[in-house]
């Protein structure tokens, strides 16, 4: 097969999959002006391979042309593909939907043998799997290994203290397999399903938070208390059994200041910026958010927000910084002050500003209406598109 020919072939399955569930998959169609938009100016070889490749296909039935008119053979206006089925075939893939009817079929026995301890899960996967599925990577093959998983993830006691690549090796007898197979269906188990396959993905997503905090778990075990100020490190998994977090020490206001660099926290976060006559002694709390947030901190995120703290942050003074600052925003739900992200504070290091390479400074399209119009966020964009420069946080004196 050509190169062309595949090309042609792949464009038109990548269409297939786009098109939204329930319209017609049968009549597919593209045109040379968007598909090969450089047509016309391209080397005769490359034009003629083009051409050679299309005829080819359509005198095997795949595909048929419409040419442009006073210029048969020369250029091609459209190219149609109504035989999905031999589309794909043509590519040595199995057809999607014949795939999905399979897969389907499989999960039909699996509910009628009552072999399985998740029957509403099931249902919904056998009602909702389809095409699309297919083109994410999911195939028969795939299927047989995931539902292999869950029967055995719905036994805790068979899989306790085991690592995901322990668990692979007992299933499939390869140590990267339940990785490649969760990655491919994950998605297809909802949140109201409570199968929580986070700990499987071989992701341990934990941040620090210091300060004089406690807190107030939601199963009413004794709270937690931190009565010095430690910079103490959370897994996801602690942070999701957290009901509120307060002070020690009861205060009206509590503030919480979020950082961005690791080495900027824990130079902030020390137990010696607690004094009183510190300027940080304005913030009772110190976040690190490890660039844009995990699922740890925006979790932990969210229970700040609603335990009462104000929320400040501390980052990058470029493009990503300032999405960090949108992101966290738009966690709380809440206001969130900047700390030092302003062009004063671009101007003070501006000597030691690095230069942004063009596809950084584009991310600064990305900042909403929201963020620019928190207090010195907006100066600092321009101050970053006038230099096309950034200033990292560690170089900020923050005393």
């Amino acid at each position: 097969m050509s190169y062309w020919e595949q090309k042609i072939l792949e464009a038109f399955t990548n269409r297939y999959y786009k098109i939204p569930r329930g319209e017609n998959r049968h009549f597919l169609r593209l045109k040379t002006s968007t598909f090969f938009p450089e047509f016309l100016s391209a080397p005769v070889e490359e034009k003629l391979a083009y051409l050679e490749a299309a005829e080819a296909l359509a005198e095997r039935g795949v595909i048929t042309l419409t040419w442009e008119k006073h210029e048969r053979k020369e250029k091609i206006k459209t190219i149609t593909c109504q035989n999905t089925e031999l589309l794909f075939k043509e590519l040595g893939k199995a057809f999607p939907k014949a795939e999905a009817e399979n897969i389907r079929a499989l999960l039909a026995e699996k509910m009628a043998t009552n072999s399985n301890v998740y029957p509403d899960l099931f249902q919904h996967l056998y009602h909702n799997f389809d095409s699309h599925d297919i083109g994410r990577g999911i195939n028969y093959e795939v299927m047989v290994d995931f539902l292999g998983f869950l029967d055995l993830f719905s036994e805790p006691a068979k899989i306790g203290k085991m690592t995901p690549r322990s668990i692979s090796i007992l299933l499939y007898r390869d140590s990267k397999r339940l990785e490649q197979v969760l990655s491919l269906c994950g998605h297809l188990i909802p949140e109201e399903f409570e199968v929580d396959l986070s700990p499987l993905l071989r992701s341990y997503p934990e941040t620090y938070l210091s300060g004089k905090f406690r807190f107030a778990y939601k199963n009413k075990d004794e709270p937690m208390i931190n009565p010095y100020g430690h910079a103490i490190g959370m897994y996801y998994k602690h942070i999701e059994a957290i009901q509120e977090i307060s002070l020690v020490t009861i205060k009206l206001n509590p503030r919480v200041l979020s950082i961005e660099n690791k080495e900027t926290y824990f130079a902030l976060a020390s137990r010696a910026n607690f004094d009183e006559e510190d300027k940080l002694s304005q913030f009772d709390c110190f976040l690190y958010t490890g660039g844009y947030p995990n699922r740890a901190v925006t979790s932990l995120i969210k229970i700040l927000a609603s335990s009462g703290f104000s929320l400040y942050h501390a980052g990058d003074l470029d493009p990503d910084g300032i999405l960090i600052l949108q992101r966290i925003q738009e966690i709380a739900g809440k206001e969130v002050i900047p700390h030092r992200m302003d062009r004063e504070t671009f101007d003070t290091y501006s000597t030691w500003a690095k230069p942004l390479p063009a596809t950084v400074l584009s991310q600064l399209k990305k900042i909403n209406k929201e963020t620019t119009a928190i207090p010195g966020i907006q100066g600092l964009i321009n101050k970053i598109e006038e230099s096309g420069t950034g200033v990292e946080q560690e170089i900020i004196d923050y005393r």
